[in-house]
Order: structure tokens, then sequence, then C-alpha cells
């Protein structure tokens, strides 16, 4: 979904599998860029559920 909207500045990765760091390394090479990962990044996405 991202690849089809192309970020024009930065992506966030959150949830718990962004503290995968091979994760997130495949994720920057599909896209080309850097993404970044928040330092509390498990409880971002419960945090914007509720």
């Amino acid at each position: 979904m991202v690849g089809r909207l192309r970020p024009f500045e930065r992506v966030a990765f959150t949830g718990g599998a962004a503290r995968n760091d091979s994760l997130r390394h495949c994720l920057e090479n599909v896209l080309g860029m850097e993404v970044l990962v928040p330092k509390k990044c498990q409880t971002a996405g419960v945090l914007g559920a509720t």
C-alpha cells in the first residue's frame, strides 16, 4: 500500500514488528528510503485505536 501512495518525506513503522531490525531493513530496501521507528513503537498503534 505504501508503495502505491509513494510517500514524499518520511515513513514511520509502528507496532511490535517494528522492533525487528531485519524487517525494518527489508522495508527500507523495498521503499528506497529510511524507515523511522519510534522508541515505543509497540504501543503506537494501540494509542491510535482508542
